[in-house]
């Protein structure tokens, strides 16, 4: 593919349809890896509706960023601010990124890239000292990709099911 040029954008209202394009892309590459664990897409866009996402994206609460080729939205990322203390670990400000999605024509380009260290810069002029997210275990390919970016595993979710849904 011949990409011309990425640019990145924080979201704006206006870009509501696009966000929900892309976090259909989304849930469907996890509802098709593990169709047990995960919401259908169907089911996502409902969640999001039922928990007033969209308006946390607007009011500032969520951050997000949206990637663009030639004019069209290719790819998203999003996150927010976390105050962390816990009984054992010093009182911090977290960067967590929920999600990073590039639509699979642009993947392997910079727009991962481009979008993770727009949200990054976003984190660090807030105070953050710290940037957090969560992989699934068989998406190796982020994994990768968020190793070459300096992310390490800092601990592990080991999860047994005693139970089908």
């Amino acid at each position: 593919m011949n990409i011309k040029k990425i640019t990145i954008k924080q979201a704006e209202h206006s870009d509501i349809e696009h966000l929900t394009a892309l976090l259909l892309a989304l849930d469907q590459f996890h509802f098709d890896m593990r169709p047990n664990k995960f919401r259908s897409p169907k089911e996502m866009a409902q969640k999001r509706i039922e928990k007033d996402i969209f308006s946390l994206y607007q009011s500032g609460k969520i951050n997000v960023f949206l990637a663009a080729c030639d004019g069209k939205t290719i790819g998203m990322v999003s996150g927010q601010l976390r105050d962390h203390e816990s009984i054992i670990s010093k009182p911090k400000k977290i960067g967590f990124v929920n999600e990073l999605v590039v639509l699979e024509p642009y993947r392997g380009t910079l727009a991962a890239t481009q979008l993770v260290d727009a949200i990054e810069q976003y984190f660090t002029e807030q105070g953050a000292v710290e940037f957090s997210l969560s992989v699934a275990s068989f998406n190796q390919r982020a994994l990768n990709f968020y190793s070459k970016l300096g992310y390490a595993s800092e601990s592990q979710q080991l999860i047994k099911t005693v139970s089908s849904y």
